[in-house]
């Protein structure tokens, strides 16, 4: 039977990626504007979060990781915020770098209820400077003798470039340090020898070059797909039909969604990324890492807005009859 991992042992990880703040607006909507037929928001909270790379942090460090910061933020008000939230929080960011050509990306979301009415991104998605990137590069090259596990989390907010996803791979694959990668890039040859890369079904598509239609042609793409860019293994998330695994040898492993309400999906493929490389630095194999993941998702996904998922949370799941019952026929058929 399945059964969470624990800690033994170094448990260090570097996140590298980009880091965002996600600030959301919640009110009440009780009539329409008279200037313009949209709703009127009544405003009686506001709150900020990690957002992108920074919610991969948070949820690492929810589950018990010792994790190492690096990436850009601009010289202003979010950036100051999101460097004290991270310290705050415990991680270490001395390759948390200033960049005062851009702003600190900031995704503002207005909700009513459980409900999204409108989102405003402020960002800056051209490539970081070389200086920047080379940065970034002497850091991970000085954590690389201790750390366990290298996640990317690529949101093209252009700290990610090719040239240094491609020198942060070659690194890692020389090191045998292990990297997880998340990307929304259509192109992903420079994550090319990543041990494992998460893209949802849409990326998938992108990256196959044709829309996929049937299972048959979901299978060939990831086989596809999977080979074309040297992974160790390809996990695909699916939204409602769960997540698929293509490893390198072997049939893919497709397990359901452990999901029973879903109230926000925002940031869930950080959570999912997090677990992964949670499950898989603690001993599970990857089929009980990504077991695990789904767990995890289905705890987050059940939260709204941004958020974190905890070992205690993902336990007490594991109480509910349907999650039992799901563990069962994901492992057994």
């Amino acid at each position: 039977m399945f059964t969470l991992p624990s800690w033994s042992g170094k448990r260090d990880i570097i996140v590298i990626g980009d880091l965002m703040v996600d600030k959301y607006y919640a009110g009440r909507v009780s009539r329409i504007s008279p200037e313009a037929p949209v709703p009127i928001v009544h405003v009686h909270d506001t709150r900020r979060v990690l957002g992108g790379a920074g919610n991969v942090i948070a949820n690492l460090l929810a589950l018990g990781a010792n994790v190492s910061v690096a990436g850009i933020v601009g010289l202003d008000e979010e950036g100051k915020w999101l460097k004290e939230e991270l310290l705050g929080l415990g991680a270490e960011a001395a390759g948390l770098f200033d960049d005062p050509s851009r702003p600190t990306a900031v995704k503002t979301r207005v909700m009513s209820g459980r409900h999204q009415m409108i989102r405003l991104d402020w960002e800056e998605t051209n490539n970081i400077p070389e200086s920047l990137e080379e940065d970034i590069y002497r850091i991970l090259e000085g954590k690389v003798p201790s750390i366990q596990a290298v996640l990317l989390s690529d949101y093209k907010k252009g700290c990610l470039t090719s040239s240094l996803t491609k020198k942060i791979i070659d690194l890692c694959l020389h090191a045998g340090v292990p990297v997880f990668a998340d990307t929304k890039v259509r192109d992903p040859r420079y994550f090319s020898g990543a041990t494992i890369l998460t893209p949802n079904l849409s990326e998938l598509e992108e990256m196959y070059g044709k829309e996929i239609r049937s299972e048959s042609q979901f299978i060939e793409a990831g086989k596809e797909v999977r080979e074309r860019y040297n992974l160790e293994y390809l996990l695909v998330t699916r939204g409602e039909r769960g997540m698929s695994l293509f490893p390198k040898t072997g049939d893919p492993w497709t397990i359901g969604t452990a999901a029973k309400e879903v109230y926000d999906v925002t940031g869930a493929g950080d959570t999912v990324l997090a677990a992964l490389a949670i499950g898989v630095m603690t001993g599970l194999n990857v089929k009980e890492a990504m077991l695990l993941a789904t767990l995890a998702a289905r705890v987050v996904i059940s939260k709204v807005g941004t958020a974190q998922v905890t070992f205690d949370e993902i336990s007490e799941s594991l109480k509910d009859y349907h999650v039992k019952e799901f563990i069962h026929h994901a492992m057994y058929g």
